[in-house]
């Protein structure tokens, strides 16, 4: 069952199988590199919150 995704139930559609239904592996390439520069932009955006928010909320206790 391993390679067949979605079993066909006549003879007239193939199964779809992992290797009928994966991506080009251009569209995977580009998919990929936007993965890395986004992961990269967020990594720099929690810094820089980071950054900027330190301190901001008192020690106080409210009672909770």
């Amino acid at each position: 069952m391993f390679p067949v995704i979605l079993p066909s139930t006549n003879t007239i559609n193939e199964p779809l199988t992992i290797y009928n239904t994966a991506a080009a592996k251009y569209g995977l390439s580009v998919a990929m590199s936007w993965g890395i520069v986004g992961f990269i932009l967020l990594f720099v955006y929690m810094i820089i919150q980071k950054r900027l928010m330190s301190g901001k909320i008192d020690k106080m206790d409210y009672g909770h």
